[in-house]
């Protein structure tokens, strides 16, 4: 099922159906959000309220990938433990009410061949997915061992590729703990 006929962002999504910026990105994808009960968070959840759409074929797709959700919540655990102390925080700073029942979502993207798209060549300017930042607060992107596509901007402001290293993750702060370490930053400096 599509996620166009979708009211809760759950399912597959077709070929320049995300839009990135205005501009349609060349990607496939299935995304999984994780599964809420409708009133859990009041109004403000019910939008993400509902079932992940399961593809039926292969058959154990869906018990594979909610052990991978899992495996990734923990590992996602600990890095927040991590990023906590690097903070200069308690390493339960994202723990209890402030992160404890984390919520996630899984996206699986698929990307065509590079010279084909539609049976067209591709226009110069088209690319998978076009420049943004994650909104949540942490993003673990498992990359294809052999592909090197995903590229990240340094400090210096210039982009480098992102070359996969097998069994591991490329990981990005998230706009939401950026946003809520300035928030505390600049709090902590009108109390000082």
């Amino acid at each position: 099922m599509s996620r166009r006929n979708s009211k809760h962002f759950k399912g597959y999504e077709r070929l320049k159906e995300n839009i990135t910026k205005g501009v349609p990105d060349l990607l496939e994808a299935i995304d999984f959000y994780k599964e809420i009960k409708k009133g859990t968070y009041g109004t403000y959840g019910e939008i993400m309220s509902g079932y992940n759409q399961w593809p039926q074929d292969p058959p154990n797709f869906k018990t594979t990938m909610e052990e991978y959700f899992s495996l990734c919540t923990d590992l996602s655990r600990k890095i927040m433990r991590g990023i906590a102390l690097a903070l200069g925080a308690s390493p339960d700073e994202f723990e209890g009410e402030r992160g404890g029942d984390a919520f996630w979502m899984v996206r699986l993207n698929g990307y065509p061949g590079i010279s084909l798209v539609d049976g067209q060549d591709m226009q110069e300017n088209e690319i998978g997915c076009g420049i943004h930042t994650d909104y949540g607060l942490l993003s673990l992107i498992n990359q294809d061992n052999d592909i090197t596509a995903l590229e990240v901007r340094n400090l210096s402001g210039e982009w480098i590729a992102a070359i996969p290293i097998p069994g591991t993750f490329v990981c990005s702060v998230g706009d939401m703990l950026k946003l809520n370490y300035v928030w505390k930053h600049e709090q902590s400096k009108l109390i000082n």
